[in-house]
């Protein structure tokens, strides 16, 4: 995220919380935003969303860190 985003976690939360909060019009606002709310009204995207999730569960942080940022750029082009 940029200067214009803020993140907080919820350590040791079950599951992690996490709450982002950015500028309207921001990439990050896009990615927060919209986006989600197109992943919350496709079937198609929540199922590979959870398949992405379901597959870095226990794994590194990172990695799934990556595979998210690739999920977002490739069904939003962000």
């Amino acid at each position: 995220m940029d200067e214009k985003s803020a993140y907080f976690f919820a350590p040791g939360s079950k599951p992690l919380v996490e709450v982002a909060l950015t500028v309207i019009g921001t990439l990050d606002d896009l990615q927060h935003g919209e986006a989600w709310q197109r992943i919350a009204t496709d079937p198609e995207l929540i199922k590979r969303y959870n398949a992405l999730k379901r597959a870095h569960e226990g794994g590194s942080q990172d990695d799934y860190n990556a595979a998210k940022r690739d999920f977002f750029h490739d069904n939003f082009r962000l």
